[in-house]
């Protein structure tokens, strides 16, 4: 199946949930807006249950349920950046920060590449350990072997000075494609924005947010002072051109106006802002675009979770870079009717489906992004930056 939003050559949809012939729903597309790595739509444990349906469908639903989803690999050792305690003062300084994701990246890229999910599961959290472990279910399902290790080039660093847990910083990586990755010129780079958290002593720093772009310059224009092992960050000052915690729900309701109608919600912060590559009139246009091409219909639904954190760091003097997930419920079905096929090497609908006929597919995503955000009165435009191309991930609900 093909991605009715722009993405890289090789980009394809999975699903997190279907509905069997019989069953009757109003069904919406599934869309994948992929840029870095073509197999960023993913899935995750499946929160809902599925059925392929028989060549003819009995008069009422029929809803059953997947096993559970293997946890495929083996525990590691941490590197013990992830775990040091600090006995008095800050709890990571921006010197052990750049530590930690030095430490984190190597071993992260190598669980990604060896389809080990207990151990990534140990390295992440939240909205991205669902993507991490949706990606690699999805690629073992469909026996490929995508991600293969990548360098970290280069590092620049946010670091708030905090005495207590829970703790979080920024990390801007530069880093390179995967080798497998043969859709962009020769020497193009990646960044990658990853928020990294420890919830308590006692427990390990994981990343909990990642968001990343392909870039053909290094580091991104939109952050330009920032540096390793700079000094701590001030805490976001304000006021701000919007309230920085009114921006999750304003996206997701910006971006399901966008899908539906190609234009932005009365009032929205977003009707003006630059979007690096999701912007709400493309996104729209890809919609139809997809559905002429494709016989499939649908729409998507985004919304923010109350257990999603939201991140703020102070950048470039006295901007707030703002990071968080937007959630996403999207279904699809064959206009006119008709039935879905999933192949039997599972290209059409991700590695998690098992092959047959469905009526209608449904799908739990997110999109994990940063904003930056202007003071009240500077007069520039909201950024939102690096979505990875609108970095869909299908995840549980």
């Amino acid at each position: 199946m093909e991605s009715p939003v722009r993405r890289a050559e090789y980009g394809v949809t999975a699903v997190a949930g279907v509905l069997a012939l019989g069953v009757v729903s109003a069904a919406i597309g599934l869309f994948g807006y992929q840029q870095v790595d073509p197999w960023r739509s993913q899935l995750g444990p499946w929160p809902i249950p599925i059925s392929p349906s028989a060549s003819t469908s009995p008069p009422a639903p029929i809803i059953s349920s997947l096993p559970d989803p293997p946890r495929l690999g083996e525990p590691i050792a941490l590197p013990s950046a992830l775990t040091a305690i600090n006995a008095s003062g800050p709890v990571v300084t921006p010197d052990q920060a750049g530590g930690i994701v030095r430490a984190w990246w190597p071993v992260h890229e190598q669980a990604l590449a060896g389809n080990n999910m207990v151990a990534t599961d140990q390295l992440d959290s939240g909205g991205f350990q669902q993507f991490s472990d949706g990606q690699t279910l999805d690629l073992v399902g469909r026996q490929l072997k995508w991600r293969t290790v990548r360098p970290l080039i280069d590092l620049r660093l946010f670091v708030p000075r905090q005495n207590t847990y829970p703790a979080d910083f920024l990390a801007i990586v530069e880093t390179a494609p995967y080798a497998t990755d043969q859709s962009q010129p020769s020497g193009t780079k990646v960044v990658e924005f990853v928020v990294f958290q420890r919830t308590a002593a006692s427990d390990s720093w994981k990343a909990a947010l990642e968001s990343d772009a392909y870039t053909a310059t290094w580091p991104p224009s939109v952050f330009p002072t920032v540096g390793g092992g700079s000094p701590y960050e001030t805490a976001p000052q304000g006021p701000f051109a919007v309230a920085p915690l009114d921006l999750p729900g304003a996206l997701a309701s910006y971006w399901t106006a966008a899908y539906q109608s190609g234009t932005a919600p009365t009032g929205s912060p977003f009707a003006s802002a630059t979007f690096v590559n999701l912007g709400g009139q493309s996104i729209y246009e890809d919609r139809l675009a997809w559905e002429q091409r494709t016989g499939l219909v649908g729409d998507a639904t985004f919304s923010v979770d109350a257990a999603d954190p939201v991140f703020q760091f102070s950048v470039n003097g006295s901007y707030d870079a703002v990071c968080f997930t937007v959630r996403i419920l999207s279904t699809i079905k064959r206009a006119g009717g008709g039935t879905l096929h999933q192949d039997p090497a599972r290209q059409n609908y991700g590695g998690r489906l098992p092959p047959g006929q469905y009526r209608a597919l449904i799908s739990y995503g997110e999109h994990q992004t940063c904003i930056y955000v202007p003071p009240a009165g500077d007069g520039s435009p909201l950024v939102v930056e690096h979505v990875s191309g609108g970095d869909y991930r299908e995840v549980p609900g």
